[in-house]
């Protein structure tokens, strides 16, 4: 077969294929709708939102900001931090509560500061618990760069077991170590040697802690023997100090001899108390 009939031959079946389709298809109608391939196109992502603050959790005792009344948050954590801390009460200490407050924070108690009215109401609190008659309260002042906050943890070193007996009282904002009577010399007093074991371990450890000891008498003698006395007193506590680790450089020592009582001097035992050299964290 030669190729020219060959080729007519193709178109005509190719005319005949063209004709039936669009026949059978576009004028008929018989033929099924072409499925059209369809993009997927993704659902579009939410736009976000305004940030969530996270939830803070509050410790289970906190103070409001200008409030004086503690808050308890989770009854059973603070019934079992306190019942922990007076387990570890011995003789010799005493509870002592340094209620926390900032100088910016508006005082509208009876107390100086909010530290000692919150210090006051916590010592209520621990009547449910334990004789509060010979708990101390004292104020801790806070500090901060970004302000008062609306409310801050009231436990944290807020209470403490502090030394208190014959030789060694701490008390609020110091701490008075007693003398026998005339005098200055190596002290071989076991309690008073073990706090002032502690108070060299602090200093080595606090290298910012700066301290000032204070010698006081009673008023038996001259008033200028007496001034020397409370002199070698304070010198005596800084020395032992010094031994124990402490930095000389960072403690103070000075001399009241028997000008400021604390107790009256027409008593043995008054005179017994005035006796006494004093210790003060400056820092």
């Amino acid at each position: 077969m030669k190729s020219k009939p060959l080729i007519i031959l193709l178109l005509f079946l190719l005319w005949g294929a063209g004709s039936t389709y669009w026949y059978v298809c576009r004028i008929k109608g018989f033929c099924p709708p072409r499925q059209e391939q369809q993009a997927t196109v993704p659902a579009p992502e939410p736009a976000p939102g305004p940030a969530q603050p996270a939830k803070v959790e509050k410790p289970f005792l906190t103070f409001d900001r200008n409030d004086a009344v503690p808050h308890i948050n989770n009854d059973s954590l603070w019934q079992a931090n306190i019942q922990k801390l007076l387990q570890q009460a011995e003789e010799g200490k005493r509870l002592k509560i340094s209620g926390p407050y900032y100088a910016a924070e508006t005082n509208t108690s009876t107390y100086d500061n909010l530290g000692l009215a919150r210090a006051a109401g916590l010592k209520a609190l621990l009547a449910k618990f334990t004789d509060t008659s010979k708990v101390m309260i004292a104020a801790r002042k806070l500090t901060g760069t970004a302000g008062v906050p609306d409310f801050f943890d009231g436990f944290e070193n807020t209470f403490a077991l502090v030394t208190y007996n014959k030789f060694v009282h701490e008390e609020a904002g110091k701490t008075l170590i007693y003398f026998p009577f005339n005098s200055n010399q190596e002290i071989r007093n076991p309690q008073i040697n073990a706090y002032l074991d502690r108070l060299a371990a602090q200093m080595k450890a606090d290298p910012q802690m700066r301290i000032k000891i204070t010698g006081h008498t009673d008023n038996i003698g001259k008033a200028e023997t007496n001034l020397w006395t409370g002199m070698q007193r304070a010198k005596r506590i800084r020395d032992i100090l010094v031994r124990k680790g402490a930095d000389a450089s960072r403690i103070q020592t000075a001399s009241e001899g028997e000008r400021k009582p604390i107790a009256s001097n027409a008593t043995r035992e008054g005179r017994r108390k005035n006796r006494r050299v004093e210790i003060e964290i400056i820092r």
